[in-house]
């Protein structure tokens, strides 16, 4: 019965260790890219929609990395997060210095580019268009269009100069 006893008692035990915090495991990229696009969102002063973010893995020293772009109408803010090896905490934050919008940098926009240009200012019938970022894929090139003065974010989905899909990626909740 002392066997019974103690099998009972070390089971409980270990119950209540893992239920109070046994060993910490990472949190998830998810959580981390949120977490850090949090901490850019509070240090650029840019909103949450303008703000993306990439888990690009656990280091060899066990912290984790996750690199993010904040787009604003004066260019892009690049910016690293640096987190703990459990993942719960950023232990540094870099903000990288400032490029400028896609446009003004002189090159001649792509057939995709102009493409999404003009349609995204035909469906805001807004002239006020720029180029915030361009990248491409083997299927797509993804155009970030700025419209009007305050440069609202719009999505165009465009291949060899033929639009396939443009939507606003504004937070409509906060308008």
């Amino acid at each position: 019965m002392g066997s019974v006893f103690t099998s009972s008692y070390a089971s409980a035990a270990v119950f209540v260790f893992v239920l109070l915090g046994g060993p910490a495991q990472a949190e998830t990229p998810e959580i981390m890219m949120a977490m850090c696009r949090s901490k850019a969102h509070e240090a650029l002063k840019v909103r949450m929609p303008e703000i993306d973010t990439k888990y690009e893995g656990q280091r060899t020293d066990g912290s984790h990395a996750v690199n993010g772009t904040a787009f604003t109408p004066s260019g892009e803010r690049t910016f690293q997060c640096s987190f703990n090896k459990a993942g719960s905490k950023i232990t540094n934050f870099v903000v990288n210095k400032t490029t400028a919008p896609a446009q003004s940098q002189g090159a001649t926009p792509s057939r995709d580019e102009q493409a999404c240009l003009q349609a995204v200012s035909t469906t805001t019938n807004n002239g006020d268009v720029a180029t915030l970022r361009v990248e491409t894929s083997e299927a797509n090139t993804t155009v970030i269009v700025g419209v009007g003065p305050k440069r609202a974010p719009w999505k165009c989905l465009a291949s060899k100069g033929v639009v396939a899909e443009v939507m606003s990626i504004t937070d409509e909740g906060r308008l």
